[in-house]
This record gives structure tokens, C-alpha cells and sequence, in this order.
């Protein structure tokens, strides 16, 4: 029993003496109990586990063949390729047949992971195939040279006899299904041959648990999954030797077989049994006396620290700025948070007393601020007064002008109050500017445009595409007799691409400006700043603020008398 005095109950003595009957006793009766009936149990576990898991990875297996025949109905049930086929027999057009087939192909199924390749010819041309590959299979394996080299020909003799019935085939290593593709008559005019990717469809057999080896037949055709495989008649269902479970399934639809041959060894829990209890006694007799020391270290280092802060925070609240902590915490940890908090207690009392003049110091700013606004909307209202004037003359040439350098202070001083607008009014910003200059250089400059119509409404930062402009006009025109401009806006693959292309030669000194500017990060002032070319530099630097550091301005001469400035956007970013 705890010792009691006059102070009452020692706390140490007490906690002992708690951890003796509550915890010390109690572990060893569970951890006897539980070897016991642990043992007893052990085997009818082992054998529920692994039948479980085969009948889960058994179902998941079937769910993904189920999928690859569904997808493989998909070309006869969506009238696609037969409405192209009509189309051909009538018009005769084979470009327009190839056409729709493979944009078909493409849309079906290059995002389908059972198949790494799909393959389809009619029965008239059998020598012209139409195929997609899986996007994720880019750059692995070539799935129509393979096909053509070793699977076309068993395909074209197999489609004879496989009527509306699906046929699975094997050759060169990689396995097919194989499907007629059938008119109103069910009269077959084309074959559809997919390459599956194993790997994706028996992936549920691999994850039973602990595997060792294991093979999968599929109407006839055996492939080894894991390990070595095993061979038919080597594995005998519901039979452990040494550990070793032997697993012989089959599962049968109306349109396949499926049989599974598998090895799991269950000796990789049963081994582990008797040193683990023993390791986890052994940790428990160690533990008693390391759970005293923790208690008592972690009151003295943690506890009593935690009590000094929580004290000194409370001055703080009761508002005695600048109160500081004394004497400082023997453990490295707390000390350092103790020097900090006397720290940011002093620096608290300084601010709080420099707060008035910061306030006087703000309101002087947000004047300045409103009286900085009257220079550009006097300048706007200027212009508007000339512009009238100038049509009040007839000179439309003058007003024009005067227009577009409008809609360029329009763009600069964002008026609208977004920093995001649609590709269609950053484009109407480079036409006022473009405008400007046609007037400046005439037939000097060219301008060729080559937009994606369907990516004006997508948002972009304001002011992005005028800079690049100007500088290709400054680098290029400006230093030549005459030059072209190429303006280009289009998506690939979810990135928005802007590309502003003109004639002209880098020298190794605009190759050390370009890369000098746009490794800018924001943080000092240079040259460039104080002389004005900041244009592509800022873009440059917003858009990496704005979408990250993969995306950005990049400027580079692409061949020759060549140099093209290119952005890369995240395509389908919402307006902020």
C-alpha cells in the first residue's frame, strides 16, 4: 500500500504501487490467455484468411474481365464504326472511314487499363488495321507492331468460328480477346482485337495474402502471375503441408472459365508466434521501471516548464507587456522556448507603443494612395476629350489611334478591379497595341494569328501577352528591314499554351539577359528595373506566383532566325 504521512498519499510510492496491480498483473493473465486460445485458434483463422482473400481477389479478378467484355461490346452496341462503315460502302471515302474508326478507337478505349492495345479490321480489308494504345502504356511496348507480326493472322482464322462469342487467344507471350463486331443480320463485317494488359487484369490474384506462387487459366490459357506458378494438378484445395496452403479455384461464367492455382505460405504468422510472445513479455518486465523514470522526467523537464509557461502567458494576458520568465529551464528545448517568449513578450511592449505612430504613418499612406489614382484618370479623361475632338474633325485615322492607346491605359490600370480576364480581352489589348504599331511600321510588320477559338473564354492573368509582344516587336522588327509575328494560342494535354513567335537572332549576350531576367525572384532591384524592361520579367515572375513553379514564360531560339516565347498555363483554372 501507498505510504501516508501528514502531506497525504506519496505520489511515487502510489503510482508503483498502481502500476503493480492495474497494469503488471493484468498483462501477464491477458497475454496467458491470449497465448492459449491464440494457439487453439490460430490454424481456423489462417484458413478463414486466406479463403476470404481468395474469394475477394477472385470477385475483383471477374469484376475486371466483366469490364474488358463490356468494353469489348461497346463497338457493336454504339453504332459508331457501323455507321461509319455504311458511310464508306456509299461515299467510298477511305480517309474519312480511318478517321472515325480511330478517333473511335481512341476515345473508347486509350484510357482503358485492361488493354494495352486495341486492333480492328473488316472483314473485307482484313489488311488494313485500325488500332489505339493505352496512354499509359506510351513509350513500353508497341502493341500494333506485335500484333501485325504475330497475332493477326490466328485473329483473322479464329474470328471464323467465334460467331458472337468472345475468343481469348494467346501469342508471342501476350494475351488477346477477339470479337466479331455484327450487323442488324448478325452477319460479322469486322473484327475487334484487344492485347489486355495482365498485369491490370489479374492484379487482385497478386494482392492474396501471403502469395507464393500462383497461375491463372482463362478459357484454356495458363499464365503464371507470381513466382514460379504451379502446374495443374500440383495444388489440391482446402490442403496445408509444412505451412504451405495449396489453393485450386475455379469460377464460371457464360463467357469464360476462370481457374486459379496458388501457393500461400501461412508459416510467415505461425514462426513469428512464440518469439513475439516472449519478445513482448520481456519489453513488458523492461518497461515498469522505464515508465517510473518517464514519470518522473517528464514532470520534472516537461511538467514544471509547461506550468512556468502557462504562468507567464497569463501575466501577459492581464496585460504586463515586456514580463519575462525566471529562471530559465534546465532542458534545451523549453529554454529555447522560454528565450523566445521573454523575446516576443519585449517585442510585444515595443510594437504595442509604436502603434499610434504606425497608425498616423497608415493614414498618411492611404492618402497618398488616393491621390496617386487622380494622375492616370486625368490622363484617361484627357484622352477621351481629344478623341472627340479628333472625330469632331473627321480624322478617324487620330481617333483610331487614340482608341487603342485607350484601351492599353484601360488594360494598365485594371479598371474592371480583376487581374483575371478571358483570352478573348487580352487578345483585344494586343490588337489595340498591335494597331499602334501597324500605323508605326506598315508593311514593315506582319501579324498571322493562329488562335483556338474555343479557349477565348478561358481565364488568364491580365496583361500577359502585350509585354511578349513588345519585346518580339523591340528584338525583332525594330532591328530588321521587315518581320513576322506569329501569334498562337492552344491546349495539349490540360496545359494552355501561348506562343508568340517573331524573326530574328539571339547572341550570347540576349541569352544571358533572358535567363538573368526570368531567374528573377522578386527580391532586389537591378538595372532592368531602373531603365523599364521589366515586362517579361514580371510576367514571368506573376505567373509563377500565381500557378507555381513548373509553369511560367520561356524564351528560346527555335531554329535560326527564329525566336519563340512561349507560356505554359494550367488549362481550366477558375477566375479568382
Amino acid at each position: 500500500m501507498a505510504k501516508r504521512s501528514e502531506r497525504g498519499v506519496s505520489l511515487k510510492r502510489g503510482l508503483i504501487a498502481l502500476i503493480g496491480v492495474c497494469w503488471v498483473l493484468p498483462v501477464m493473465l491477458i497475454l496467458a490467455l491470449s497465448g492459449y486460445f491464440i494457439r487453439n485458434n490460430l490454424q481456423s483463422r489462417i484458413d478463414d484468411t486466406i479463403d476470404t482473400s481468395v474469394t475477394n481477389a477472385l470477385n475483383l479478378t471477374r469484376a475486371s474481365v466483366d469490364s474488358a467484355l463490356s468494353a469489348s461490346r461497346a463497338a457493336s452496341y454504339d453504332n459508331v464504326i457501323q455507321r461509319a462503315w455504311t458511310q464508306y460502302t456509299e461515299d467510298g471515302d477511305g480517309v474519312a472511314l480511318y478517321a472515325s474508326v480511330t478517333e473511335y478507337l481512341s476515345q473508347q478505349y486509350s484510357y482503358d487499363e485492361n488493354f494495352r492495345g486495341v486492333m480492328l479490321y473488316f472483314v473485307s480489308d482484313p489488311s488494313t488495321i485500325y488500332y489505339a494504345s493505352n496512354r499509359s502504356n506510351m513509350g513500353k511496348t508497341d502493341p500494333i507492331r506485335n500484333y501485325r507480326a504475330y497475332a493477326h493472322e490466328m485473329a483473322r482464322s479464329l474470328s471464323k468460328e467465334a460467331g458472337t462469342q468472345v475468343r481469348f487467344f494467346e501469342a508471342d507471350g501476350a494475351l488477346y480477346m477477339l470479337r466479331n463486331i455484327v450487323d442488324s443480320a448478325f452477319s460479322p463485317y469486322a473484327v475487334i482485337v484487344m492485347e489486355c494488359d495482365e498485369e491490370e487484369l489479374f492484379a487482385p490474384l497478386c494482392n492474396i495474402v501471403w502469395l507464393t506462387d500462383a497461375s491463372v487459366e482463362l478459357n484454356g490459357i495458363t499464365r503464371v502471375i507470381a513466382g514460379e506458378g504451379v502446374a495443374q494438378g500440383a495444388a489440391e484445395q482446402g490442403t496445408a503441408l509444412n505451412s504451405t496452403y495449396q489453393i485450386d479455384r475455379t469460377l464460371r461464367t457464360s463467357d469464360y472459365t476462370l481457374g486459379l492455382l496458388a501457393r500461400s505460405d501461412g508459416s510467415q504468422l505461425t514462426n513469428e508466434l512464440p518469439s513475439s510472445m516472449r519478445s513482448l513479455i520481456l519489453v513488458m518486465l523492461l518497461a515498469v521501471p522505464l515508465l517510473a523514470f518517464v514519470i518522473w522526467a517528464f514532470y520534472r523537464y516537461v511538467t514544471v516548464p509547461l506550468e512556468r509557461l502557462v504562468d507567464a502567458a497569463r501575466h501577459v494576458k492581464r496585460g504586463e507587456r515586456g514580463y519575462a520568465i525566471s529562471p530559465l529551464p534546465q532542458s534545451r528545448e523549453f529554454r529555447s522556448l522560454a528565450e523566445h517568449f521573454n523575446s516576443m513578450s519585449a517585442e510585444l511592449k515595443t510594437q504595442f507603443e509604436q502603434s499610434y505612430e504606425e497608425q498616423l504613418a497608415l493614414q498618411d499612406a492611404r492618402v497618398k494612395a488616393l491621390q496617386s489614382q487622380i494622375s492616370p484618370h486625368f490622363l484617361n479623361n484627357t484622352l477621351e476629350i481629344i478623341n472627340w475632338e479628333a472625330r469632331m474633325a473627321n480624322n478617324e485615322k487620330a481617333c483610331r489611334m487614340i482608341e487603342a492607346l485607350s484601351t492599353m491605359l484601360d488594360a494598365a490600370m485594371a479598371r474592371g478591379g480583376s487581374p483575371v480576364v478571358t483570352i478573348a480581352e487580352e487578345l483585344h489589348y494586343v490588337d489595340a497595341y498591335l494597331y499602334i504599331l501597324s500605323e508605326r511600321y506598315g508593311e514593315r510588320l506582319r501579324v498571322d494569328k493562329q488562335i483556338d477559338e474555343s479557349l477565348l473564354e478561358e481565364a488568364v492573368p491580365r496583361l500577359i501577352l502585350q509585354p511578349i509582344v513588345e519585346n518580339a516587336v523591340e528584338h525583332g522588327v525594330e532591328k530588321r528591314a521587315n518581320g513576322a509575328i506569329t501569334l498562337r494560342i492552344f491546349a495539349v494535354e490540360r496545359q494552355l499554351y501561348l506562343e508568340v513567335e517573331n524573326d530574328g537572332n539571339m547572341t550570347e549576350q540576349d541569352r544571358d539577359n533572358i535567363r538573368r531576367l526570368l531567374s528573377w525572384d522578386g527580391a532586389s532591384e537591378d538595372s532592368e528595373t531602373r531603365l523599364g524592361r521589366i515586362g517579361i520579367r514580371n510576367v514571368n515572375r506573376r505567373l509563377k506566383i500565381l500557378y507555381g513553379e513548373q509553369y511560367g514564360l520561356t524564351i528560346e531560339e527555335t531554329a535560326p532566325g527564329s525566336i519563340l516565347a512561349r507560356i505554359v498555363l494550367p488549362l481550366g483554372r477558375p477566375r479568382r
